[in-house]
């Protein structure tokens, strides 16, 4: 089985940082590869950040974005930690976090990109997009991943996930591609939720 610690993590940067930093040190605009897998999850802490410093596993935490396994745990839908305002600064208490799992050229393991709540709609709209023009699934296309500067209602500064398509594969590479979606997907969906993926 794979573990959320066998996967290399990149998290968007914080304060409208223009670069990924990868997990070999490196730093780049943008992280190209194959999306394996694009998975709204969602987590829900008790206590900030602020508070706790980090680190801490979720009170409540779903990997299908339907169904909150902990404290309040229950159907995400009626959840009132899923509402808007109930949060800090008019956000959901529970964070909506995407999870994009990309296969690099190099890569035996995909990495496992995490978006912040900000970035949800940008991958939501991308895979549907791809869907629409090429009449193919978003694994059949290679993805590249860049960042841009926003700012909040509250004039915090934040970076926004970009995705676009960078090339497309030949029918023999989506056949492989599939064979490894196959093999991986069914797991990579049970990948737990750390705090990793919220900060």
């Amino acid at each position: 089985s794979v573990d959320v610690f066998d996967l290399p993590l990149v998290r968007v940067p914080a304060a409208g940082g223009r670069n990924w930093e990868m997990p070999d040190g490196t730093s780049g605009k943008a992280i190209g590869g194959i999306l394996l897998l694009r998975q709204p999850v969602r987590a829900y802490w008790a206590q900030s950040f602020d508070e706790t410093g980090g680190g801490t596993p979720p009170d409540c935490a779903s990997v299908d974005s339907v169904t909150g396994i902990g404290d309040p745990g229950g159907r995400c839908a009626t959840c009132p930690m899923a509402e808007w305002a109930s949060g800090k600064d008019n956000t959901q208490a529970c964070r909506q976090i995407t999870r994009l799992f990309v296969l690099q050229p190099q890569g035996l393991l995909p990495l496992l990109v995490s978006l912040p709540p900000t970035s949800y709609k940008a991958a939501k709209h991308y895979v549907l997009s791809v869907a629409s023009r090429y009449g193919a699934p978003y694994w059949s296309v290679v993805t590249s991943i860049g960042l841009i500067p926003a700012k909040s209602a509250g004039g915090i500064a934040y970076s926004q996930a970009t995705l676009e398509v960078a090339a497309t594969l030949s029918p023999e590479q989506v056949h492989g591609i599939e064979a490894v979606r196959r093999a991986l997907v069914p797991m990579l969906r049970q990948v737990s939720i750390t705090a990793d993926d919220a900060v």
